[in-house]
């Protein structure tokens, strides 16, 4: 977590597994899911007019970093 004047950045890292990570709960390095996947994140993020993105982060990893405005009150 990083905090500005202007905004707030999040950041997570997860391991994916030794195997493809299918999502469906089956098979060497699947994990169970909803299946919902980032959707619902993206449109919050999106409401507060901030920033996402998602995507690998290395081998084996994937990283979600959220990006939000800050706005200061008078």
């Amino acid at each position: 977590m990083a905090a500005a004047l202007d905004g707030l950045e999040l950041s997570v890292v997860n391991r994916t597994g030794a195997g493809t990570g299918t999502g469906t709960g089956t098979g060497p390095g699947a994990f169970p899911t909803s299946g919902h996947g980032l959707p619902g994140p993206a449109e919050r993020v999106r409401l507060l007019h901030g920033e996402i993105e998602a995507g690998p982060d290395g081998p084996q990893r994937r990283r979600l970093v959220v990006r939000l405005p800050v706005r200061l009150s008078a």
